[in-house]
């Protein structure tokens, strides 16, 4: 049932491939809800493609005088739906079914491309640039371009790899360009994991979850900083802003998934971690709401630091 606006926020949506559909699933269940509007979201990877297609069907239904969640919901819907019918170099199964056994079980498919890109580049094995993502859109490919996997997206002449190296989420711009205290962070990477990676495909899994999450364990701790200067008065008020960090998440689930599973972009896996999300957000709303606009609903200092 939609509600009354009660809060503005502001979301940073992480990326893990194919993972990312748990982030629409929670967008779903928000943007339903209606008690949080929107001010400013970043995004990497597959997070900010659902960022842009939020955001553009958000534009489009107002544009055309009709409900704006429900627009950003369709579109959301729209896109993940065609990323489901897209042949996908990582899904391989799917065409040759002989090949492998399923992604999220560490098949053989995902085994067979991880050495393929150890021995030869995109440049090698896939000369003519194909990336299925292009057929859906045209923005945000860099950001989504997995070194391994995809030629370099040049920009204004400019190449640029996935953006999870560098910020995943970035958060910077969300200080300063708005006005929302309000930090909603969409989690998809585990932060931990208690088993030790014993194999080559595990290891390289375990580096790839380290590398995506070392950008944002370093923002995260510059706030919990600059919180407990504000705290303690030691710097002027007004100069930095007073942020209200929250996260939804469901590390237990996306872990038990596998990290080979972020290449599975077969229509019924994604359904599933679109239910994921949405339960997932409507329990974070049932525990959290008191909190938005309030206090913190995260202890930055026990789970980033």
């Amino acid at each position: 049932m939609k509600r009354a606006v009660e809060h503005t926020v502001n979301l940073a949506l992480q990326g893990g491939g194919a993972h990312g559909a748990f982030t629409w699933g929670v967008l779903d269940a928000l943007l339903e809800d209606g008690r949080l509007d929107f001010e400013g979201v970043t995004g990497t990877s597959a997070g900010a493609m659902t960022a842009a297609f939020m955001a553009h069907g958000w534009a489009e239904a107002k544009a055309h005088r009709r409900d704006p969640r429900e627009g950003a919901r369709a579109a959301l819907r729209r896109f993940w739906e065609e990323i489901g019918v897209q042949p996908s170099i990582f899904s391989l199964q799917n065409a040759l079914p002989g090949l492998g056994h399923h992604p999220a079980a560490g098949g053989s498919s995902v085994r067979w491309l991880d050495v393929v890109s150890r021995v030869w580049s995109p440049y090698q094995w896939n000369p003519l640039g194909f990336n299925p993502l292009r057929i859906v859109l045209e923005m945000c490919m860099a950001s989504a371009c997995l070194p391994f996997a995809f030629q370099a997206v040049e920009v204004d002449g400019e190449p640029y790899w996935d953006g999870g190296y560098t910020g995943n989420p970035a958060l910077f711009p969300l200080f300063y360009a708005t006005e929302a205290c309000d930090l909603v962070l969409v989690q998809i990477n585990p932060l931990r994991r208690d088993d030790v990676p014993n194999t080559a495909q595990e290891i390289s899994d375990r580096v790839d979850e380290i590398s995506f999450n070392a950008s944002l364990l370093f923002e995260m701790r510059a706030i919990a900083f600059v919180q407990r200067l504000l705290e303690e008065r030691r710097v002027e008020e007004g100069r930095y802003k007073r942020l209200r960090v929250h996260m939804i998440a469901n590390e237990e689930r996306l872990r038990a998934l596998g990290a080979a599973s972020k290449y599975d972009t077969s229509p019924a896996f994604l359904e599933q971690l679109f239910d994921i999300g949405r339960a997932t957000a409507i329990d974070w709303f049932d525990q959290n709401a008191t909190h938005i606009g309030k206090a913190s609903s995260v202890r930055i200092a026990e789970t980033f630091l």
